[in-house]
């Protein structure tokens, strides 16, 4: 199309005139585009699992975007909330076809999610409207370490006198001489004590918890005598630098190079190699009776150092026992 205004055809209102717009001054083409934006690809893919806490959210379309509306990402599983992006929003760069989508915050450990917006909320460049991404059209997981282990029991709520050789009546027993990961979930107090798991005594012993006589947080195994020794290890982080809240903590006693690490949530916090590199007797652990998340009856022997105070915070799970097996 050519605009064209004659000389003199608009006057302001003191009767002076408008020169006008000549024939090729103002032109302007109308566009037969009416077809919508589609999504190409998700990254994180749709039902995908495993994601870092610390990803973005990248959305690929057939032609170049705009954001008019809101993307929401939603956490599914603890209804903690959901976050709205703009594009104003600093999180939010759009680059052509491609939106990207950098969270401020790490995503939560083990969380599932989706990605959602109304039809309309993207559009390509002349208006057309993208389709809506409704509640299961594109959700994915975050990093779940336990996700590649086969679980061998779960030991069910608060016990402090278990049977090592036949678990709550399972007739199952801690294998103490193979590699071990176990994981609770659990809530952190503001000034977390007591202890998680425990096993043997002050020949060969295990205690994972929090000891705010030496002030920290310590999985141990191997030789149940006062710390340091040579054939005990024991992962440890200062009590001052773990954050109250909901976490999963997950523990791994390797037999093979008489290590213990220890994880909150997905990072790796703790690790030490005994100094012989194996522990006391190959075993991770003793025979005396052991414990989650408290100590009781006929449990009496303890490592050397560590407490009996059952633990002052909450456990949210059972105590997940993972045998003869390792994390990466």
């Amino acid at each position: 199309y050519d605009l064209v205004i004659g000389a003199n055809v608009i006057q302001d209102t003191a009767g002076n005139a408008f020169a006008g717009i000549a024939s090729g001054a103002l032109n302007f083409t109308t566009s037969n585009d009416v077809t919508p934006p589609m999504l190409t690809g998700a990254v994180p893919a749709d039902n995908a699992t495993q994601i870092a806490r610390n990803s973005t959210i990248t959305l690929t379309f057939n032609e170049d975007v705009m954001l008019p509306g809101t993307i929401n990402l939603v956490d599914t599983d603890d209804g903690s909330g959901t976050i709205a992006y703009t594009s104003v929003s600093p999180e939010v760069n759009i680059t052509n076809n491609v939106i990207t989508i950098t969270p401020a915050a790490n995503l939560e450990y083990a969380e599932n999610y989706e990605v959602t917006w109304l039809a309309g909320a993207i559009q390509d460049l002349v208006g057309n409207n993208a389709a809506a991404s409704n509640a299961g059209d594109l959700n994915f997981q975050t990093v779940n370490l336990e996700a590649a282990l086969a679980l061998t029991l779960n030991v069910t709520g608060v016990d402090g006198d278990i049977d090592e050789n036949n678990i709550q009546g399972s007739g199952t027993p801690f294998a103490r001489t193979t590699n071990t990961v176990m994981a609770a979930d659990i809530t952190i107090p503001a000034a977390p004590n007591g202890v998680i798991f425990e096993g043997g005594g002050t020949g060969i012993g295990a205690w994972v918890g929090f000891n705010n006589g030496d002030g920290v947080l310590r999985a141990r195994a191997g030789d149940g005598l006062a710390l340091p020794d040579t054939d005990a290890a024991s992962a440890e982080i200062a009590l001052g630098s773990i954050p109250a809240g909901n976490f999963t903590l997950t523990w791994e006693f390797d037999v093979g190079l008489g290590r213990v690490r220890i994880w909150l949530d997905e990072n790796l916090i703790g690790s030490n190699t005994a100094a012989l590199n194996v522990f006391e007797g190959n075993a991770w652990a003793g025979t005396d009776n052991y414990g989650y998340g408290a100590i009781t009856g006929g449990n009496a022997s303890l490592a050397t150092g560590e407490i009996t105070t059952a633990f002052n915070g909450t456990l949210l799970s059972d105590l997940r026992y993972y045998n003869a097996q390792l994390l990466p």
